[in-house]
């Protein structure tokens, strides 16, 4: 049997950029943060349905910054959410880049110092993944 899937009568609203498809598949880019709650419902073929609340968290997109390079040192400072895991990689080239994991971290804090001891090339650039 097919099934439907909407927002239920008297739900809040998806996040800002967000929609779900009859399918059943929240898509978009959001445009805000936080923890939105909304209820969705499902209908199978016999206009049986069931309705359902559900929250969805959207953090912040994670950003680096460099702060200094003192010798084979550079030190960079991680902006994202708390209690999310963040893998951070470098490469020394952007043309052809070979991107290696520096580390992989779960911050205590919302921004935190990162130090990579070991840059050996003048030109070194980075990149922060959400995950694993």
């Amino acid at each position: 049997m097919p099934y439907s899937w909407s927002l239920a009568p008297g739900s809040l609203s998806l996040p800002p950029n967000l929609s779900l498809s009859t399918g059943g598949v929240i898509s978009g880019t959001a445009a805000a943060n936080g923890t939105f709650f909304f209820i969705v419902r499902v209908t199978d073929g016999s206009f049986a349905f069931t309705n359902r609340s559900l929250s969805l968290t959207i953090n912040p997109k994670p950003t680096l910054a460099a702060l200094n390079r003192t010798g084979n040192q550079f030190q960079l400072r991680l902006s994202g959410a708390t209690g999310q895991n963040y893998t951070i990689q470098f490469s020394t080239s952007l043309a052809n880049p070979s991107w290696l994991s520096l580390l992989i971290t779960n911050p205590s804090a919302a921004s935190v110092t990162i130090l990579d001891p070991n840059a050996t090339n003048a030109t070194r650039f980075y990149r922060a993944w959400v995950g694993p």
